[in-house]
C-alpha cells in the first residue's frame, strides 16, 4: 500500500504537517492542462476542468501568466469553445484590444527618465495586450464564420 493518501482534493505527503496542492496551482496547473490539451490525440485521458479553463480565460492577454508557447495552444482551445463562450470571449477580446489601443496619458518630458521609461514600458505592455486580443478576435470570428458556413450548406435548399 502507498504511503501517500488522497484526502478530497488534496494530497497529503507523509512527514508534512499540512496539505498541500497535489498538482500545482494557478499556472503551472492551467499549463499543465492545455498542453495536455494540445497533445491529446497522442495522449488519450484529457479531462475537461472548468476551474482551469476559467483560469486560462482570466489571464490569456497577461503574457507573464501565459507564455507565447501557451498562447499558441490557447489560440487553438478557443476554437473548442461552444457558441455562447466564443461570444463572451469575442467581447472580453474586444473590451481588451479598445482598452489597449486608448491613451493612457500624456507622455512625461524627456528629461524625466524613469518616467519616460516607465511610459515606454506600459506603452508595450498595452501593445501585446492588445495583439493578443485581436489574435483571439481573428481566431474566434474565422471559427464563428466557418460553423456560420457549415450550417447554411447543411440548410435544404
Amino acid at each position: 500500500m502507498s504511503s501517500v493518501r488522497f484526502f478530497s482534493r488534496r494530497l497529503y505527503l507523509p512527514g508534512s504537517s499540512s496539505l498541500s496542492p497535489g498538482a500545482g496551482s494557478g499556472a503551472a496547473a492551467a499549463a499543465a492542462y492545455l498542453e495536455h490539451w494540445a497533445n491529446r490525440a497522442a495522449e488519450p485521458g484529457w479531462k475537461f476542468r472548468k476551474n482551469r479553463q476559467s483560469y486560462l480565460l482570466r489571464v490569456w492577454p497577461e503574457r507573464e501568466k501565459m507564455p507565447n508557447e501557451l498562447f499558441a495552444h490557447f489560440l487553438e482551445y478557443t476554437r473548442t469553445f461552444h457558441p455562447n463562450l466564443r461570444r463572451r470571449t469575442i467581447e472580453q477580446a474586444r473590451g481588451i484590444a479598445e482598452d489597449a489601443g486608448a491613451e493612457d496619458g500624456p507622455e512625461p518630458p524627456p528629461t524625466e527618465e524613469d518616467a519616460h521609461r516607465e511610459c515606454a514600458e506600459r506603452r508595450a505592455l498595452r501593445g501585446l495586450r492588445r495583439a493578443r486580443g485581436l489574435k483571439v478576435l481573428k481566431a474566434l470570428l474565422a471559427e464563428e464564420a466557418a460553423a456560420g458556413e457549415e450550417e447554411a450548406a447543411a440548410a435544404p435548399a
